[in-house]
């Protein structure tokens, strides 16, 4: 017979368990959590009380404890991209760019969630000085521009011919209600050309397959990539309070 005030604590540490599993989190994180807890957790607790009720208590603080643990904010850490080609930017007149189109729903709820906004170019070879490129992004609420370099590498670089994201955080009010984002990139005035942008073949159904062009100096033309349907290795970011990417939108 399992104390009637052990057994309270421990239905309630349950009932605990499950709020720590699923509170704040996506409904389908929610629900995939919400099962594992009710038909693992549950399970584990209420077959412990046959053995005894401390143990029963025990059993739930366990797996509470190991709730809360999964729920600590970790250091994130951002995979090396896999660009599937480079442009190589040889000359102060050269232009690339790409648009975000931003009326789709799954941008306007991430949006509405996010903390932190940032913008992410991959270039190839890491950019040892601290003004390589020159990077700018306007909607209908402005135009913001940055010389990027060597302190906004972002994630793992991991050798020098490789490519690499560099990071450039972006105020959010810059999205609210805006339609379409257009990003340019271009040597900085400063730097000896060549600049290698990174480009891939993965699109997003639904995307503008030409939403990414190139300026020679005299004409716009699309990505030179070994196919059609390629894009520059450009992306929006929005993350949580924690840190954690809610959405890499491109």
């Amino acid at each position: 017979m399992i104390p009637r005030h052990i057994g309270r604590m421990s239905a309630g540490i349950a009932a605990l368990i499950l709020v720590v599993a699923i509170v704040d989190t996506p409904w389908e994180t929610a629900v995939a959590r919400g099962f594992f807890v009710v038909s693992i957790g549950f399970g584990l607790i209420a077959g412990s009380g046959l053995i005894g009720a401390r143990t029963q208590f025990a059993t739930a603080f366990v797996i509470l404890t190991l709730a809360v643990a999964q729920r600590l904010p970790g250091q994130a850490v951002s995979n090396p991209p896999s660009p599937n080609w480079t442009r190589t930017i040889s000359d102060t007149s050269e232009l690339a760019e790409h648009r975000f189109s931003l009326t789709e729903t799954a941008w306007k709820a991430a949006l509405s969630k996010s903390a932190t906004t940032s913008l992410l170019v991959c270039a190839e070879a890491v950019l040892d000085q601290p003004d390589a490129m020159t990077v700018t992004i306007a909607t209908n609420n402005g135009t913001v521009t940055r010389v990027v370099g060597a302190e906004d590498a972002h994630g793992a670089h991991p050798r020098p011919d490789r490519g690499g994201f560099y990071r450039m955080p972006i105020q959010r009010d810059l999205f609210d209600r805006a339609g379409e984002a257009t990003v340019t990139v271009s040597t900085s005035k400063t730097l000896t050309p060549p600049l290698r942008l990174c480009g891939t073949h993965s699109i997003r159904p639904g995307v503008d397959p030409n939403a990414s062009r190139f300026f020679s100096g005299t004409e716009w033309i699309t990505p030179p990539g070994p196919t059609s349907h390629t894009r520059w290795l450009i992306e929006l970011r929005l993350a949580d309070q924690r840190g954690r990417t809610i959405l890499a939108w491109y």
